[in-house]
């Protein structure tokens, strides 16, 4: 989902169109106007509700007057900022149009791609199983390749091991046949 100036979507919906196939498309519009001139109307009324709040801010002169005015002008505001939100919010939806695309590599159901009615040959046949003969050979290489440092480890630790575990066998069944 992306979104679009109302200019270029006629440009962008025909470029969409061109990766491939269009198996699906609506367009929709939403009248915002009633909204817009509603919450223009609202904003308009918490200014000036507002304003008069700062008004009798000014003039207020004892400290319980002050504290109900300084709490009905401050819920004022938040309405100010809040309304000043929501007509910021619907302007960016009727200034943008959204775009939703769903994209597939793979054919849509039922439309697949017609089935291949070549059939290998002898010679086809011979280069796949060379192929894969080449294929083996390199992955058992690869193999030996990877197992050979850990192999040599493996002597150089192996062979005194069993050459002392070897002599301790002889040692042991020396005495026994005596």
């Amino acid at each position: 989902m992306f979104k679009v100036p109302p200019e270029h979507f006629d440009r962008v919906m025909a470029q969409l169109a061109t990766l491939g196939r269009v198996l699906h498309s609506s367009v929709t519009t939403d009248d915002a106007t009633n909204r817009v001139v509603d919450l223009d109307a609202r904003l308009a009324a918490a200014r000036t509700g507002a304003d008069r709040l700062r008004e009798l801010l000014a003039k207020s002169g004892n400290v319980t007057d002050l504290l109900q005015v300084e709490q009905a002008l401050s819920q004022r505001e938040a309405d100010v900022e809040s309304l000043a939100g929501q007509a910021a919010a619907l302007c960016a939806q009727v200034d943008l149009a959204t775009v939703s695309l769903d994209l597939s590599s793979a054919p849509a159901p039922g439309r697949g791609a017609a089935p291949s009615h070549d059939i290998p040959g002898f010679v086809a046949g011979l280069r796949t199983g060379a192929a894969a003969f080449a294929n083996t050979a390199q992955v058992v290489a690869t193999g030996l390749g990877f197992a050979l440092p850990f192999l040599a480890v493996a002597l150089l630790a192996g062979v005194p091991v069993w050459r002392i575990s070897r002599r301790r066998r002889r040692h042991a069944a020396i005495p026994a046949a005596e």
